[in-house]
């Protein structure tokens, strides 16, 4: 298979994975309150309305009808709906703000927190599980596989809420929140180098509990196998050569076990895109995950689909990129 037709059927695949997720979302703000027969325009309706009389709740409701199409047929509002989506102009919010601004204002903070924790746990997890694998059968490899289990089963909220009271509570090495971090005492904002200072010392935490949070699954896979290739025919004639236990584990343990890990990262994003929507709320860092939850509060449905979409679309992104680098680390893989 050449190249270039590898990568569009991997680019057709993961775009009709997007479209279904689009459908799904659809399905679920459009064609479930009408079958649960809820007016639709109510949805949208902020919490603060909801206390209308009758009269002006029916012309909140109509308003509604006119400002978001919620009044046409549902195939015109499909096929609107899905344009906007794949155009990234998902329309207004309930205030009437540009959805896209409000995710582009917080775009880039999730951004810095995810990949961060995802290289950072990507690295741990590789090495650790080859040392673990090295020290196999002793207390070593015994307590890493349960220290491997432990922070692969632990709730992520728990284990945030704990490292805000200690870290940002009681040993107050941390801000408690991001504006905290970003505002000086007199109430302006940081400026300049200053900003990128106290935003990284916001994202700290955030990132350190997500990379514990998540390397444990790899670190486990990555034993597994290590032990594997160890017991492997080259692994031992390479040992009866004299090869230096050094290259055997950066040659040929690494390049072999570490295949299945790599497929495993992929996985491993929407487990952070999930869990990053409990760690920001928790940590009150401004992010895609911690708009969410906002959205939800309110009740503000343009945000929670413009929301849920962008969240989907840098998953998929990332299995994309799983797709191509594959075939560059296995060359057992052809394009």
């Amino acid at each position: 298979m050449g190249t270039l037709r590898y990568i569009a059927l991997r680019v057709v695949e993961r775009l009709g994975v997007l479209v279904a997720v689009a459908i799904i979302n659809f399905f679920i703000f459009a064609i479930l309150p009408a079958i649960a027969h809820i007016n639709i325009a109510s949805l949208y309706l902020p919490k603060s309305a909801q206390g209308l009389n009758s009269h002006d709740y029916q012309l909140a409701l109509q308003n509604l009808d006119r400002t978001f199409g919620l009044n046409q047929p549902l195939y015109v509002r499909f096929v609107k709906y899905m344009v906007a989506m794949f155009t990234f102009h998902f329309g207004l919010d309930y205030t009437g703000s540009p959805v896209i601004s409000e995710i582009e204002a917080d775009f880039w903070n999730t951004f810095a927190v995810v990949i961060p924790a995802l290289i950072l746990s990507t690295i741990l997890a590789i090495n650790w599980g080859i040392y673990a694998a090295s020290k196999r059968g002793n207390k070593v490899d015994h307590t890493s596989s349960l220290v491997f289990q432990f922070t692969y089963n632990i709730p992520s909220f728990w284990v945030a809420v704990v490292v805000l009271v200690v870290f940002a509570g009681i040993l107050r090495w941390f801000p408690i929140s991001m504006t905290t971090a970003l505002l000086k005492p007199n109430g302006n904002p940081y400026t300049g180098f200053s900003y990128y200072e106290r935003f990284a010392w916001a994202a700290t935490m955030p990132i350190v509990t997500l990379t514990l949070l998540s390397f444990g699954a790899r670190a486990l896979l990555m034993r597994n196998n290590s032990v594997e290739v160890l017991d492997s025919d080259f692994v031992k004639q390479a040992k009866i050569r004299g090869v230096r236990d050094k290259l055997i584990y950066s040659r040929h343990v690494m390049r072999n076990a570490i295949l299945p890990v790599v497929t495993r990262v992929g996985i491993d994003v929407a487990f952070l895109l999930s869990g990053v929507v409990f760690i920001e709320y928790a940590f009150n860092f401004n992010g895609l995950g911690s708009l969410l939850v906002k959205a939800a509060v309110n009740y503000d449905i343009p945000l929670l689909e413009g929301d849920f979409f962008i969240i989907s679309f840098m998953a998929i992104m990332v299995f994309l990129a799983m797709d191509l680098i594959y075939p560059l680390i296995d060359p057992r893989v052809r394009y």
